[in-house]
């Protein structure tokens, strides 16, 4: 695969694309990605952080390409293509530049004026909190919703050791218990045009919870939806499907929840949606069948209401495996 295919891969439109269709997409996907969109956890944002200068330059080079493509077929005389969109810069490196620019004149001065601000903080904090001698830390930030953690509880049985999943766009990133699976433990089996499945090799017990963040593509598929999942075993058994009717699935689509969401197994969300036939992809139920290598008997699901980055948790409970037969 060259670099322009895997340009349009990484922003997960087709080659097709018009430009402006292309720019709008772009700017979707840049305000999804922006590292202040994750509040304060430093892992988060450095993950967006990653991903977003890949976006940048996967556009840059989408935009070269079309630019020297158009100027070539002015060259031959050919009808020229539709204007490219212009090239925006990446967020972080455009204030870098301004701030490299409004401290070109005295860098000397700035620094040392940056370091007498750092030392007179460091005095007044201290002045502060410990001028009494009190050893009491600075209040934490007002969490947005209280959950009571749950008790410590023991590990229980082992109820999938791998987890399959299907989606008309992608899934973003999962959550095993308020952690980050590693891209090393996710692996893509089919790819259609963007809309993919994936197996994700993880050992999931009783109690544990899963949180997926698919997000949809409406200029793809007609604006059709799918999100399924299945939890098997080694020996093909499924453990788990995605379903609204078990109580254990729930959605999150307010960003300023998100984070507890993920980190807190209780903090439930509004219950999940079965995507209506008229919405749903046609192409999910044969994509989980491939897949699994296995009958799907599972929903698919989405978030209430038009979201099109949804936030879907899953509770492990106890459940009685259900036999399928393999192909």
């Amino acid at each position: 695969m060259d670099e322009l295919a895997k340009a349009y891969e990484t922003l997960g439109v087709p080659p097709t694309i018009s430009n402006a269709d292309l720019q709008k997409f772009y700017r979707e996907l840049v305000k999804r990605w922006h590292p202040d969109q994750f509040g304060h956890d430093e892992e988060e944002k450095r993950v967006a952080d990653e991903t977003l200068r890949g976006i940048n330059a996967a556009y840059q080079r989408i935009t070269q390409a079309r630019k020297v493509a158009a100027e070539e077929a002015a060259f031959e005389g050919d009808p020229a293509p539709e204007p490219e969109p212009q090239p925006e810069p990446d967020p972080e490196p455009a204030a870098e530049a301004a701030s490299t620019k409004s401290s070109g004149f005295n860098i000397w001065g700035l620094a040392l004026a940056l370091v007498v601000a750092i030392v007179a903080a460091g005095i007044a904090w201290q002045q502060k909190w410990l001028g009494n001698g009190s050893s009491t830390l600075p209040p934490a930030e007002t969490p947005i919703a209280t959950v009571t953690p749950s008790a410590p509880e023991p590990p229980g049985p082992v109820i999938a050791h791998k987890i399959c999943l299907a989606t008309e766009c992608f899934v973003a990133e999962i959550w095993h218990n308020g952690k980050l699976v590693p891209d090393s433990q996710r692996k893509t089996v089919a790819d259609r045009f963007g809309a993919c499945t994936e197996e994700v090799n993880l050992t999931l017990r009783e109690s544990d919870w899963l949180v997926f963040n698919p997000v949809k593509n409406r200029f793809r598929w007609n604006d059709a939806l799918f999100f399924g999942v299945a939890g098997m075993t080694t020996n093909k058994t499924v453990s788990f499907v995605s379903s609204t009717k078990d109580g254990r699935w729930t959605s999150m689509d307010n960003l300023e929840q998100i984070s507890q969401f993920i980190k807190e197994r209780d903090l439930a969300g509004k219950p999940v949606q079965l995507i209506p036939q008229n919405r749903m992809w046609s192409e999910g139920p044969g994509f989980m069948k491939f897949v699994m290598s296995a009958d799907w008997h599972g929903e698919p699901i989405w978030g209430q209401g038009p979201a099109r980055n949804i936030y879907i948790k899953f509770v492990a409970k106890p459940v009685p495996p259900m036999q399928v037969t393999t192909r």
